[in-house]
């Protein structure tokens, strides 16, 4: 079905696979048996990723990692399509994990909440475009809920990651927390620069 090959397109596309490999070497670090870990792995991969597809239809944004944007091969019905395949996919293998009950639905919850969470940061980010004014604060709180919150290994990453030590993980999703921050707003230096360059042509 092209359904599958549009949903699959920019996972296919490659990117740095960032968000797994933290939670993947978190749980390395904590001596955390790898298998129970690589489901929720990619089910975080694959909620980023469907992000990234609604993200590039509300950016207006044509190319994605080197490529034509899914929304400019399938059409915007065809990408939101592709992205809600994904993030359903994501909760599915999530529900399929061989673990105990009560730590899948944690899991399943914190990941819920951290999608909308990322709803809240792209509502805030819509809104300060028609705004002459933004705060430190509301900067700092929109780009606290933008995907970049998936570099921290939440505590939802708990289940997979067995009996996940207080102390190594505030430490690894503060690193996550700090990163993400950082990444977002040197992007939004860069898009400042852009457009101002631009304009001064």
């Amino acid at each position: 079905m092209e359904l599958y090959k549009a949903s699959r397109y920019l996972v296919d596309a490659g990117g740095k696979r960032l968000r797994p490999a933290v939670l993947i070497l978190a749980a390395e670090a904590v001596g955390s048996d790898l298998k129970s870990v690589l489901p929720a792995a990619v089910a975080v991969e694959l909620v980023h990723n469907f992000t990234l597809i609604h993200d590039d239809i509300m950016d207006k944004d044509d190319i994605r990692r080197g490529r034509p944007a899914v929304h400019m091969i399938w059409g915007e019905a065809g990408a939101i399509l592709a992205g809600d395949t994904l993030y359903s996919k994501a909760f599915e293998i999530l529900s399929k994990v061989e673990n105990e009950p009560v730590r899948i639905l944690k899991c399943m919850d914190v990941l819920s909440k951290t999608c909308t969470e990322i709803c809240e940061g792209q509502w805030l980010d819509m809104d300060f475009e028609t705004r002459d004014k933004v705060t430190e604060s509301e900067y700092i709180e929109m780009v606290e809920k933008r995907p970049q919150s998936f570099t921290q290994p939440q505590p939802g990453s708990e289940p997979f990651l067995e009996e996940l030590l207080t102390r190594p993980h505030t430490l690894s999703s503060s690193m996550g927390a700090l990163s993400g921050l950082a990444f977002r707003c040197m992007m939004t230096f860069w898009t400042w620069s852009l457009h101002r360059k631009c304009s001064e042509k």
